[in-house]
């Protein structure tokens, strides 16, 4: 299987639970604590899932691991200095933990994230930011027999369920959906736990399809997406653009076509990511039905939006943008990717760079957000 790297950017669970932050109101601090957490729930004592506790230690890990993807130097060596006086400061070692990842440090991630497995693998911090594949050999291997003795040993703990589904649902996903199954068994009308095995669905429908979604997956996690809607309000965390996309994968148009359209007209901090998933999935439907220039205003208008932490990580969706290049749109591509310049700050070399290409008469491999 091809190793999918996404180290240079921020975890695509971090990246939603930002946005969840958002919606409900909430910004993380940017600073991380200076003393450790008196709040992290002891071993024997495991943390109820989305519990007021939780929710604490959810927000300060957070903003402690985008603290730690960019760390400094300084920063590093302070919280290595706090571990080694109190080898339990799980503050720090969250800072590390993060910071090693983003920069592929293997002997870094193996400690702390070993650590957090054993010795709380209840803690909301475990549900984002740690890239580990069976790629990684002996590492894989150390955190699969951790958390399977964990789950063993806490059957009953969603939190532990979610945090050992959510290590697995890159690369195992059978094994994740598994997990979230056993978790929604616990608490049925938990809409995070709905949302979280339909991504692992979708997740799982790109592995199989190599990379175009596998239908039946992809019609599993609009089942997801759909009851998660059924129990929120419109108000509430945006689901309605990855249901159109899940929908469009599964081949359910009409469905694709009504929450493309709901998605469109969301409104709040995050609508960002409602609204370019809503615009995409009208473009390709409309390209399917022959209307070319509908597709391409739908194009532009997916990144007339504001920014998101998805977006800005992550970038926006190229796939409408590459149907509509291989069809000579190359002045409304062209226009989608000045667009984009403006909610995704990482990509702008790469926007670039394609620019010149196209604006040269190439058909340059446009690689963007696939979630």
């Amino acid at each position: 299987m091809k190793k999918v790297d996404r180290r240079s950017q921020l975890p695509f669970t971090l990246a939603l639970l930002v946005a969840g932050a958002a919606c409900a109101g909430t910004k993380p601090s940017a600073t991380p604590p200076t003393t450790p957490s008196s709040s992290a729930a002891p071993d024997q004592a495991l943390l109820l899932f989305e519990g007021p506790i939780y929710q604490v230690e959810l927000q300060r890990s957070i903003a402690l691991t985008v603290s730690g993807h960019g760390a400094t130097e300084a920063m590093v060596k302070e919280m290595q200095e706090r571990i080694a006086r109190d080898p339990s400061d799980l503050d720090a070692r969250l800072v590390l933990l993060a910071h090693c990842d983003a920069r592929h440090e293997a002997r870094g991630c193996r400690e702390h994230l070993l650590w957090f497995i054993e010795k709380h693998p209840d803690h909301p911090a475990l549900r984002f930011g740690v890239h580990v594949s069976p790629m990684d050999g002996d590492l894989y291997l150390e955190a699969h027999d951790l958390w399977t003795r964990q789950v063993a040993a806490h059957p009953t703990s969603v939190s532990v369920l979610v945090n050992a589904a959510s290590f697995y649902s890159a690369f195992d996903g059978e094994r994740a959906l598994a997990l979230y199954a056993k978790a929604r068994a616990l608490d049925p009308t938990n809409v995070t736990l709905m949302t979280s095995a339909a991504d692992a669905h979708m997740l799982r429908a790109r592995v199989i399809g190599h990379g175009k979604p596998d239908p039946t997956e992809a019609a599993a996690a609009l089942a997801d997406y759909q009851a998660a809607l059924e129990h929120k309000s419109a108000s509430s965390f945006p689901v309605a653009g990855r249901a159109a996309k899940a929908a469009l994968a599964a081949g359910q148009s009409k469905v694709a076509a009504a929450l493309a359209e709901e998605s469109v007209k969301a409104e709040g901090p995050m609508s960002g990511d409602e609204v370019h998933a809503g615009n995409i999935v009208l473009g390709k439907l409309a390209l399917e039905g022959g209307d070319v220039r509908g597709a391409a205003d739908h194009l532009v208008s997916a990144c007339k939006t504001t920014a998101t932490p998805v977006l800005r990580s992550f970038g926006p969706d190229m796939t409408l943008a590459t149907d509509l290049l291989q069809r000579g749109e190359r002045q409304a591509v062209l226009d989608y990717l000045d667009a984009c310049t403006r909610i995704w700050d990482r990509g702008r070399e790469r926007l670039i760079r394609w620019k010149s290409e196209i604006e040269q008469g190439s058909q340059p491999e446009l690689k963007g957000n696939v979630f």
